[in-house]
């Protein structure tokens, strides 16, 4: 918030009689929020109540809304409010004022500069096009740059009372204290048919000076601005996330803004938002997409030198009631939470017993063994605080913990380990009797593998805490009879993975202590002849770890009603082995597919982890040998070049990847149908089918492998018969060309192929059009490359393509190109527009987004709404008049 914007909310009071109810009252909402952002407690604000005084609702507050828009909307509302209201200061230069300049929008005429039409329109913000530019200033050099108006678009001079060479263009005729200009980082790409985002490098300064873009006739006395905030645009075309950093007014410090953190950052991290080049790009700037380089400016505020700051305003003594009453609520729910968060409930076994104890973490031992007394009824008995005492208590085995020392009688619970899921017992001693000595005796579960297969767990006890594991073997030789020598020992960690240890490096370690186990823990053992022999146990544990379990189909049916478990480390020729047996059939009888249309699997050596096969997966068989790992699947379709059309062939065929394309086209003309007539394979064109679109053509000199990218099963190859042999050749390309007439909004009515030497491009065509069409001079002729679909609206031709492509774009084999004469004029289609700026020539008016709409209870809509929440509102009147 600028001093100048804080000075006017401020300078304004809140009287309900004139502003409605507090609710819907925008400026009240604001000064309230600013009140707390400032004086407040709480690190984080809602702004759910300023949105709710917009007359918005839950979905209206999370639309994405362009910045600039809301910023008018806000500040026309605010001026309506205080308008309405009590100002304390009158003089205040109007909120909007702060924000708007001048541009002086010109025609004038070359024969005699003192002729011009003029036009002034008021702005609050600039939008400058970023492309082909790399900087703020040469982004303006761009917006006021004069357009020629010559030949057939002469200007008429009222006062010259004739067509003239004209210049036409704009010139900032005053600029506000506060210049916004926003970057157009957001575009449409009519090539791919997407909104796209532009993130070119483009630097801007943080001092400039707007002179060299005013008009001659400006009346602006300062013209130096300094940077002091950048919005800044994280992420892709369709959605993102937006951040600033804001510079102080007093300090000069820079500070980034983002959601709830807000952290000092240098001056010159905002180098970091210019946006980025590819480090290896070298030549003519381009335009640069993708999430590399996603975080940029996208827009900047400057403020004019020199222009007082303006004395700090008191804040309303409603306003500093409602913050004491905010930072109030607010320790009180930080005393909840930390209550809350500090709390352990911990159950405390007393006897026969169990009873909550309900106490914080940070208070200590002797604190919980005076709660444990009180609890358990023994206050005012003959029992006193020294003849009980709390331990850890295991439930489950019914073993105890450690005595705790006297030391830790005063250490908080928290640190003796003391989490939730804590559970204590109190013990208790006759006041003539001393406690039990700590034994330190525990249980573990022992668990033996033997057979290929683990028995039932057995607790074993184990006599203290410094029991070793040798120590360990050797109760287990004397309990069970296994030979204390020949037991190995392994370790399961929770996430089933194995650690043997080592009995020449364990032997002597301690199993609390070094091996890391408590009481009720588990151990695996397993009886060896030599302790270099694989380990059943880890054998048992890695199966169990990889079991996947996997869903197929009977064959002629298309259900997946047979699981079957098997190791994702077995291959796929384990797998059909198990298949082979479950089926009852030959294992080259069947394929294993993806999915009912889903390519084979085929390498039988991979392993079903490594073919990407998940536990769970569904897998379709299907009768038929299968296919080897070099054979793909392909099948045919007939191709109508005229009418782009294609008319699929049922049959398909197993071919080696290396098959040529000569071998191809050999197969093809075998299957054509009688209905068409074909001389031969060298009257076929053979391209590769993707969806509705045919590919480049396929040359014999390659393979499918090579011709075909991301060749797959049911590959489809697109045959187009020819009446002549092939006469496309390797190094040449082909593309279909038709004229475009504009003045007529006709297509020709047929198109024509045309063969270009391959790596020509829009240069190369114009030429050759030029030569052989001898109609268009080269440089009027237009030329642009559509989607078929674009072709059946002759709106999208006129309106939506780019016809102003860049010389160096390549022309690709198989590519639809249009051209026109440029000098044939456009026929004017309602609801399409020629934009000012440069870019696209041409771009589509699209639906109306919903526009921002900021309600008060001084206009009729916003009457209504709020009329339904609250029973009273402000009745309604004229402004009051400003006081001279």
């Amino acid at each position: 918030m600028t001093p100048e914007f804080k000075s006017s909310l401020f300078n304004w009071t809140y009287d309900p009689t004139k502003d409605g109810p507090e609710a819907a009252c925008i400026p009240l909402q604001l000064q309230k929020l600013f009140g707390v952002l400032q004086y407040g407690m709480a690190a984080i604000q809602e702004t759910k109540n300023l949105t709710l005084s917009f007359g918005w609702g839950a979905t209206d507050a999370f639309r994405q809304h362009d910045v600039q828009e809301l910023l008018r909307k806000l500040f026309e509302a605010l001026e309506i409010c205080f308008k309405h209201g009590n100002l304390q200061d009158t003089s205040l230069t109007p909120l909007n004022q702060l924000y708007e300049g001048l541009l002086k929008d010109y025609i004038q005429c070359k024969q005699n500069p003192s002729h011009e039409r003029v036009r002034y329109d008021m702005f609050m913000d600039l939008m400058l096009s970023i492309r082909n530019v790399d900087s703020l200033e040469g982004a303006l050099d761009s917006y006021v740059a004069e357009e020629t108006l010559d030949g057939d678009n002469r200007w008429f001079c009222d006062e010259c009372q004739a067509r003239v060479d004209a210049g036409k263009g704009l010139r900032l005729k005053s600029t506000p204290l506060f210049l916004t200009l926003q970057l157009k980082r957001f575009d449409y790409d009519y090539q791919t048919w997407q909104r796209i985002k532009l993130n070119n490098r483009v630097t801007f300064p943080l001092e400039f000076d707007v002179k060299p873009w005013l008009s001659q006739d400006s009346d602006a006395n300062s013209t130096k601005y300094q940077l002091f905030s950048v919005l800044i645009h994280q992420g892709g075309a369709q959605g993102g996330h937006y951040y600033a950093i804001i510079s102080d007014v007093h300090s000069k410090k820079w500070y980034k803004f983002n959601d709830s953190s807000v952290t000092e950052i240098e001056a010159k991290d905002i180098e970091l938002m210019y946006g980025e080049q590819p480090k290896d790009e070298t030549g003519p700037k381009k335009i640069v997409q993708g999430k590399l380089y996603s975080s940029n400016a996208y827009l900047l505020f400057y403020r004019r030198e020199g222009d007082p700051i303006p004395p700090e305003r008191s804040i309303p003594e409603y306003i500093k009631k409602y913050i004491e009453e905010e930072n109030e609520k607010f320790t009180k729910a930080k005393e909840e939470f930390i209550q809350r968060r500090d709390n352990l409930p911990l159950d405390l076994h007393y006897r026969e017993n169990i009873i909550k104890l309900h106490i914080d973490k940070n208070k200590t031992l002797k604190d919980a063994t005076v709660q444990a007394f009180s609890l358990a009824g023994l206050t005012g008995s003959q029992y006193t605080l020294e003849c009980v005492r709390l331990r850890k208590f295991n439930p489950e085995t019914g073993t105890l913990g450690r005595v705790w020392k006297a030391d830790e009688e005063t250490k908080s619970l928290e640190s003796l380990s003391l989490i939730k899921t804590s559970v204590l017992k109190l013990e208790i001693r006759e006041p003539s009797e001393s406690f039990l000595e700590d034994s330190g005796e525990y249980k573990l579960q022992v668990i033996r593998a033997a057979n290929g297969k683990f028995e039932e767990a057995v607790t074993v006890n184990i006599p203290n805490r410094e029991t070793t594991l040798l120590q360990f073997t050797q109760i287990l030789e004397t309990q069970f009879g296994w030979e204390s020598s020949k037991i190995r020992v392994v370790k399961v960690s929770p996430d089933a993975s194995t650690q043997i240890l080592t009995r020449s490096e364990w032997d002597n370690k301690e199993l609390q202590k070094d091996v890391g186990l408590v009481d009720g823990n588990s151990l695996h053992v397993e009886q060896v002849e030599s302790h270099d022999d694989p380990s059943t146990i880890v054998q048992l544990f890695e199966e169990a770890t990889n079991l996947i379990q996997v869903y197929v189909n009977k064959l002629d049916e298309k259900e997946y009603s047979v699981e079957i478990p098997i190791s994702k480390k077995k291959s796929l020729s384990d797998l059909r082995q198990v298949l082979s047996k479950m089926l009852e059939v030959s294992p080259n009888e069947f394929q294993i597919c993806r999915s009912v249309l889903g390519n084979q699997y085929k390498d039988e050596s991979k392993t079903l982890e490594e073919l990407g096969i998940y536990d769970a997966q569904p897998l379709f068989l299907k009768k038929g040998e299968p296919l080897k790992p070099n054979q793909v699947k392909i099948s045919f379709s007939i191709y109508n070049r005229e009418h782009d059309s294609f008319t699929p062939l049922e049959v398909q065929y197993d071919l080696s990847r290396d098959s040529t394309i000569k071998e191809v086209r050999t197969l093809a003309s075998s299957v054509i149908p009688p209905s068409y007539t074909l001389v031969g394979p060298s009257h076929l064109r053979l391209r590769a089918q993707h969806g509705k679109k045919a590919g480049p053509i396929l040359y014999d000199s390659g393979d499918l492998q090579g011709s075909i990218a991301n060749l797959s099963d049911h590959q489809v190859i697109a045959v187009q018969i020819l009446d002549r042999e092939e006469f496309v050749k390797p190094n040449e390309v082909l593309i279909q060309l038709q004229r475009w007439y504009p003045s007529k909004q006709e297509l020709q009515e047929k198109g024509e192929d045309i063969v270009l030497p391959r790596g020509s491009n829009i240069l190369t065509l114009k030429k050759h059009l030029a030569i052989h069409q001898q109609e268009i001079p080269e440089q009027q002729i237009a030329i642009a490359k559509p989607f078929s679909y674009q072709l059946k609206n002759k709106n999208t031709l006129s309106s939506l393509l780019n016809w102003d492509l860049d010389q160096e774009t390549l022309i690709n084999d198989g590519d639809m190109v249009l051209y026109k004469d440029s000098r044939d004029p456009e026929v004017e289609i309602e609801g399409y527009k020629t934009p000012r700026e440069g870019g696209l020539k041409m771009e589509v008016s699209r639906p109306k987004e919903v526009g921002i709409t900021i309600h008060t209870v001084f206009d009729e809509t916003g009457r209504e709404k709020f009329q339904k929440l609250f029973s009273t509102l402000p009745e309604q009147r004229e402004p009051e008049k400003e006081q001279n």
